[in-house]
Order: structure tokens, then sequence, then C-alpha cells
């Protein structure tokens, strides 16, 4: 994976999950009275069962595994896509190292896949999306298949893969419920610019602007990493983005002025080899720290404030925040929101579909226009103009939001 240019999170995310499986395999040898291809295939489609179930599963193999694993928790139907793609690269790679040496494969089912012919749905979604298939004579006429380790329904993945936004009206008392003032100014960051983790992470002294309280966002790897030792170097990560500009939200914006300027003052060493903003507590960059240990403060303080039961929202959610907040509701003249060309430029996506995943229509918005609807239909009011309807639902809405103010 390092040769073929993975990032770092990404191989000790894999390696995480591929140790855990190993784990797995070895335990479950011990209760397989005498291994074969077919048995060691059903113990590798058993951990699927694993994961999800734990010691409620009705698969004898992985209930009787997780009994003397004691694993602390189940997983969910979400991690099983990166846990699965894990494993399969390593099940390939094993096979072609056994092939390579004359013994077949073990589960050729997943790692051998074969083709099927597309049908012409299919065929026109691929040309839609594709440059080289529309120029291929006749289209594009076979795709990959394979049985895959955890089948998801294709119709399910969307769902699977969803983030909630982090609620709006309480970001703010997640950054001041933070204890360190690194923290406070990383999570300020995060939900006044929608970045990414390790962009943030990656940011320098010369990266901010205290005179137009303005942040750059620099690939790494398009200049010089002074003071990096190789295994940190080597944790840089950069996924690309349109622009190396932010365009930062307000309260929150002003939040991250405030408390980098304390974490400056206060916190930081000023005697390290390195410009990295954001330090361990032994003066380190941190973007070198613990992805499951930046996550495990995150859900603390998440359930300080009351969002401990909101199994959707993670550190990335402040991401989606500023993609719904800026496409639904910013002030924008006597309007809100702003179209998805231009949110697609806030957050530095280089495809309106990627900007699509995080920006959504916020449901709220939509639920309150159906019902005014609907309550124009039943009190026989379709008579009212155009600008009529829009008056009283602005109206009514209005009105909603204040209740809501004055419940909390």
């Amino acid at each position: 994976m390092t040769r073929q240019g993975y990032s770092s999170n990404t191989i000790e995310q894999y390696s995480g999950h591929i140790a855990r499986f190993i784990n797995y395999i070895y335990e479950a040898a011990l209760h397989i009275p005498k291994a074969s291809p077919e048995i060691i295939e059903q113990a590798i489609y058993s951990y699927r069962d694993y994961l999800l179930f734990g010691v409620d599963s009705s698969d004898w193999l992985a209930r009787r595994v997780a009994i003397e694993l004691k694993p602390k928790k189940t997983t969910s139907q979400r991690s099983l896509i990166p846990i699965g793609a894990a494993i399969s690269y390593f099940l390939t790679l094993s096979d072609a190292s056994a092939i390579a040496n004359g013994i077949p494969p073990l589960l050729p089912r997943v790692t051998q896949p074969t083709f099927k012919h597309l049908s012409p749905y299919e065929k026109n979604r691929i040309k839609q999306s594709s440059m080289l298939s529309g120029v291929i004579r006749n289209g594009t006429k076979f795709t990959k298949k394979s049985d895959g380790l955890f089948r998801v329904p294709r119709g399910n993945r969307a769902a699977i893969n969803a983030r909630d936004p982090f609620p709006f009206d309480r970001a703010r008392d997640l950054i001041v419920q933070t204890r360190s003032l690194r923290d406070r100014a990383f999570f300020s960051l995060l939900a006044a610019s929608g970045c990414r983790q390790h962009e943030a992470l990656q940011i320098r002294i010369c990266d901010v602007d205290f005179n137009d309280f303005s942040v750059k966002l620099i690939n790494p790897f398009s200049r010089k990493n002074t003071g990096l030792e190789q295994s940190e170097y080597e944790k840089l990560a950069w996924k690309g983005r349109a622009t190396d500009q932010t365009f930062l939200i307000e309260p929150f914006k002003t939040l991250f002025f405030e408390n980098l300027s304390k974490y400056l003052k206060r916190e930081r060493n000023p005697y390290c080899r390195h410009d990295f903003i954001f330090q361990k507590d032994n003066g380190r960059p941190y973007f070198t720290s613990s992805r499951q240990s930046r996550a495990e403060t995150f859900s603390r303080i998440k359930n300080e404030i009351g969002l401990g039961g909101k199994s959707n929202i993670s550190v990335h959610s402040l991401r989606h925040m500023y993609g719904t907040y800026t496409l639904n509701y910013i002030p924008i003249g006597d309007d809100l929101g702003l179209n998805e060309s231009i949110v697609r430029l806030l957050m530095g996506h280089s495809c309106i579909t990627s900007t699509r995943l995080y920006a959504r229509k916020d449901t709220d918005q939509i639920r309150s226009a159906i019902e005014y609807s609907n309550q124009l239909v039943s009190e026989h009011a379709s008579r009212l103009s155009l600008s009529e309807i829009r008056i009283n639902y602005h109206k009514m809405e209005i009105k909603r939001l204040l209740d809501l103010d004055s419940e909390r």
C-alpha cells in the first residue's frame, strides 16, 4: 500500500482491520476439528456475523469466537464496507502470492472477480460519467462481478454511508465544552471552514493571516517539510482541494481566531523544529497522533453536551454541517443559502457530485413547506396568489422558529 501511494491514515486503518481479522481466524482455528478449504472459507464468511452480532450470533463459530475474544462492542453495518475492503485486499494479495507459488487460491469468488454483460441502462449510466466509455465502439460491454466478502445491497449503500450534519446550534457547545485550547481551535476551524480533518491538522503558522483573518489550506507535498522525522513525513496526507482558500463562517470564525491566539500564547511549544500549528503534548505535530484517540476525545465531548445517542455524528459531521448550512441557511441579501456551484468551491470539491454528499437540502425546510401546502389545501385557500402564499409561509415559519427558541 505504501508503494501504491496510499495515505498513512488508510494504511493504519487497513492494518487494524486485517490484524483483528487474523486474530479472529487464529481463534476460529482452535474450534475447527479438521481444516479444509471449505471450512476455512466458512470461517472467513462467519466473520461478518461475528462483527455484527458477537455472542448473539446464530452462527456457531462466530458465537464461539466472540465468547472467547470478548469484543467490547459489535460493529455497525456502515463499518462493514471499509472492513470488507481491507480484508478483500489482503486476501487478494495472499491469493496472488499463492498462485505465484503454484498453490490454488483460497477464495476465488472474492479475489478473482468474473465479468458480466452490462444492461442497456448500466451502459447508459457509465457513458454519462465516463468520457472513455463514450469513445469505445458500441460502449462498455462488461463489468467486474464479485461475490464480495461482506455483501451490502447496492440500494442501501447511500443510506449506510450517510453522515448526519452536526447540529449547527450545538457546535458552539462542543467548542466551549472542549478542555484544551488546541482542540477548541481545531474544532472551531473545522466548523468555520468545512475542511477535512487532515487539512486542518496540517496548517502551519504561515498559513494563518491575523490581519485579514484568513486561513489557507496548502498541499504539504508542494513545499518543504522542515523539522519532520521520516516517520512523521510518511503520515502527511492530502486528498486534494480545488482551491487553497477557505471561506470561514461565523460564529466559528471568531471562535477560531480567539482560541488560536490563546493556544499560541498558553499551550503551544514555540521551541520545536517544525512550524505546524497543532501539536501533541510532547511538541510533535498533532497530525501524527492516533485517529482513534482524536475520535475518542470528540465522542467524550459529544456525550457531555447530550449528543451521545447520535451515532451518525462524528468529527467529519462538522464538514457536513458546513455544507448544509451554506446551501440552506447562510444569509445572502434577502435570501438564504448559496447555489451548489458556490458551495462546491467553498468545500474545495472538484466535482459537484462530491458536494451533494455533504450539502443536502435540509429536511426541516422541505417538511415545513409541504405542511404549509397541505394546510392551504385543507383550508380551501388555493385561491391565494403565489406572493400571498410565500408571505404566509414565511410568517408561519418565523412563528415556528420563535416557538422553538422559547422552548429552549
